[in-house]
């Protein structure tokens, strides 16, 4: 992703999403990237093959929540600051 972003840099074009090293939010993208792409995805496949929301989703679940709770933590830190 940051290779995109250099490159779109380097070309003068806007950045896109999740492509700026300089200005990325950890937390933040992975929370995105997982809402947006993982679970999509994987609904999807489960459609198709149920036994995907038992073994996949309910991983992808805990690892969002992981990702929303250091969301939080950031930007609290940067509010105390």
């Amino acid at each position: 992703f940051f290779a995109q972003g250099d490159e779109e840099r380097k070309l003068g074009l806007p950045i896109s999403p999740l492509c700026d090293r300089k200005a990325i939010n950890i937390p933040g993208s992975q929370v995105g990237f997982i809402e947006f792409v993982v679970q999509p995805t994987y609904r999807c496949l489960a459609s198709i093959f149920p036994r995907t929301e038992d073994v996949c989703l309910k991983g992808i679940e805990v690892t969002q929540r992981m990702w929303a709770r250091r969301k939080a933590a950031a930007a609290k830190h940067l509010n105390d600051i």
